[in-house]
């Protein structure tokens, strides 16, 4: 899973557009159109903040205002972007690409291998849980999983027959 990497190449770019917007959502076909969702987040000073998701990063610049705007304009043809700022979740040291996105055989290759314990460690989360991947469900699920066995295990420690 490692070695092949994220397949996510996106980014989140925020627009700050000129004027109080009536609140949409809208969605483009991935290839065809730089955003691919958007939807407006929230009022401020008078202007509105939109939300953009981008599943390729270098389909658009996020710090050029002109071409956000373009873009913006086929959801909303007279909208005008005031500022942009963004995170190129590509390029952020951390991620190494956007939200968990497996591929093939990775849910039970790869995901099945880290959800299992390893000697003392063990691992949960969204991203490689059994059942909803990706959704705050997936998390609970996994969390609460993960810690059903480590209190059976620090359990049986206690006991004197060691798991851990």
């Amino acid at each position: 899973m490692v070695a092949e990497k994220n397949p996510v190449v996106a980014s989140k770019v925020w627009a700050r557009v000129r004027g109080e917007v009536e609140p949409f959502t809208g969605y483009a076909p991935v290839g065809k159109h730089p955003i691919n969702a958007v939807r407006t987040e929230r009022y401020h000073k008078g202007d509105t903040l939109i939300m953009c998701i981008c599943s390729d990063a270098a389909a658009i610049r996020a710090d050029d205002k002109e071409s956000v705007q373009t873009a913006l304009r086929k959801f909303i043809p007279d909208i005008e972007v005031v500022d942009t700022a963004s995170h190129s979740w590509v390029e952020d040291e951390f991620s190494k690409g956007g939200w968990m996105m497996h591929r093939p055989g990775h849910m039970t290759g790869g995901a099945a291998h880290i959800r299992q314990g390893h000697g003392r460690i063990r691992f949960c989360g969204s991203d490689i849980a059994a059942l909803e991947v990706g959704a705050i469900e997936g998390a609970m699920q996994s969390g609460a999983s993960v810690a059903r066995d480590t209190s059976a295990a620090l359990s049986a420690a206690n006991k004197g027959s060691s798991h851990l």
